[in-house]
């Protein structure tokens, strides 16, 4: 139990003084237990709630929460950039090559930003709630539990140490794709008349692919440019989406039959964009 507390005191010790007070900060307790809880719902309780029960009829509330996460994702992309790579201050603007962090008052707007950020991919867990209530369980993998639950606790950690530079181009990236994503899954729950056009899935998947690789050639250059970004978290913006890369490709190789003509890449970028929420 000692250990457990030492382990407390060291992330509160990494906490940035700016966001100490500020909800779900300074203490890693709430927000581990928050990620436990989410995986053990996603793994035991939601299997076990459902065995005996009919799938809900949820339609209104699924399409409400996916429009809703279109606009939110929306907001982020031109909130971000305009704080960032896109700053009204051409001397604020971000480098597109390699940005180190603000630890001033300064960089509180966007470090602000980013709380709300995290606040958003905890909504996004609702993703699995709306499968279990359908009763579509077989989308409930590890892939889509590890997916959530990492991204989550990778985004709290960065809001912690208060270090905003570089992943920037992550989050904004990540918010861009979503808003196509939520704006798909959208469409989808509006009737066979409307998903005859949606044609444009398997692209979907390979822009989520795209976006994948993308974040590990980004997330590595201050490895190798000395921009003051600490390397500690370049180190974990280049593995965490190479794990969710090559979880997504093997899953999905399991998952579909080979397409012969380009092999396991054709597993990865030919597969049904819906079954995914990356």
């Amino acid at each position: 139990m000692n250990y457990f507390y030492d382990l407390v005191n060291a992330f509160i010790d990494t906490c940035d003084p700016r966001v100490r007070n500020w909800p779900l900060m300074g203490n890693p307790t709430p927000m581990l237990l928050l990620i436990l809880g989410y995986v053990a719902f996603s793994i035991w309780w939601a299997p076990w709630l459902m065995r005996s029960r009919e799938p809900l009829r949820v339609r209104g509330l699924v399409q409400s929460y996916n429009l809703a996460m279109v606009i939110w994702n929306a907001y982020f992309v031109v909130a971000l950039g305009r704080l960032s790579y896109f700053h009204e201050d051409a001397r604020k603007r971000y480098s597109w090559l390699c940005q180190g962090p603000d630890y001033t008052r300064g960089g509180l707007p966007l470090l602000s930003l980013a709380w709300w950020y995290l606040i958003m991919k905890l909504a996004e867990l609702f993703d699995t709630a709306t499968f279990v209530m359908t009763k579509n369980l077989n989308h409930v993998t590890a892939l889509h539990v590890f997916h959530h639950a990492v991204v989550a606790g990778l985004m709290w950690f960065t809001v912690q140490t208060g270090v905003m530079g570089q992943n920037v181009f992550s989050m904004v990236l990540n918010a861009l794709v979503h808003v196509l994503m939520y704006a798909y899954y959208f469409l989808t729950t509006l009737g066979p008349e409307v998903r005859k056009w949606l044609w444009w899935k398997r692209y979907l998947t390979q822009v989520q692919m795209a976006q994948l690789a993308s974040f590990v050639l980004f997330g590595a250059v201050p490895l190798f440019v000395d921009c003051g970004f600490p390397r500690w978290l370049a180190l974990l913006m280049v593995g965490v989406p190479l794990v969710l890369l090559v979880m997504f490709c093997a899953f999905y190789r399991r998952s579909y039959a080979a397409k012969e003509s380009l092999g396991w890449l054709g597993d990865c970028l030919h597969v049904d964009a819906h079954s995914k929420r990356g």
